[in-house]
């Protein structure tokens, strides 16, 4: 995250908390370009988009998020996208109001292009947690959406939700261990079958992520198989590249 001198110029009026309140007014078009200010402020540096924190602003786009309106919350996602990546701090104050089940009900229903800004915030966040709130992802059911969300047709949202499926792995191995809920309701669910197809989508981004998952968490389960059934090749492993 970069800052700039344009954003500093903003903080330094003072008027960030004024922003932050206009957010919420009833007014759409006042209520939605506040909202893209606070974006604006919070991609920038990590200290500027304390600004935003301090004055409320997470609360305010929690709200945002559940607008009536579509643009209000598309804005509203991606600004807290925005602090979704972060220090651990701020991504813990996100996750401390629920963000992650706000965000679940986005990608459950939502228009596409407020979608988009959502598995942001879900990938952002995975990414910059702590390992042990790894248990908020658990519960805020985000893995029972995770087969239709590895199903989609844009190759944009289908490449974010695949890194949000690499960090979850990641830090469950370290919180849980051995003993892993996200691998086995992967393993178990449709969601590996989905993921093995993806290893050859024509889009690079989507089938490296795709190798990549099964290389880190399911070769085992592989190698396993193929000698159960006396049909390994080490030779033609998917995983040489």
């Amino acid at each position: 995250k970069e800052g700039g001198e344009r954003i500093g110029y903003v903080i330094g009026t003072q008027i960030v908390p004024i922003i932050v309140k206009l957010a919420g007014h009833a007014d759409m078009d006042i209520s939605v370009s506040c909202i893209r200010i606070l974006g604006t402020i919070t991609s920038g540096l990590d200290t500027e988009t304390q600004t935003v924190i301090n004055a409320g602003g997470i609360e305010a786009l929690k709200n945002a998020m559940q607008s009536s309106s579509v643009n209000t919350r598309k804005e509203a996602c991606w600004a807290i996208s925005n602090i979704a990546a972060g220090t651990s701090d701020q991504v813990t104050q996100l996750i401390n109001v629920d963000i992650l089940f706000l965000a679940y009900n986005v990608l459950k229903e939502d228009d596409f292009k407020v979608k988009i800004e959502a598995a942001w915030i879900i990938s952002n966040i995975t990414s910059k947690m702590e390992a042990k709130y790894i248990t908020y992802v658990l519960n805020s059911g985000l893995l029972t959406i995770l087969p239709t969300l590895l199903k989609a047709n844009d190759a944009k949202l289908l490449g974010v939700i695949l890194q949000f499926v690499v960090n979850i792995l990641r830090k469950a191995k370290v919180f849980y261990g051995d003993v892993n809920p996200v691998e086995s309701y992967i393993m178990k669910s449709e969601c590996i079958g989905i993921v093995e197809g993806l290893q050859y989508h024509s889009n690079q981004i989507i089938y490296m992520f795709a190798i990549k998952i099964i290389e880190e968490n399911f070769a085992q389960d592989y190698v396993e198989e193929d000698l159960g059934s006396g049909n390994i090749n080490v030779g033609t492993s998917i995983f040489d590249f």
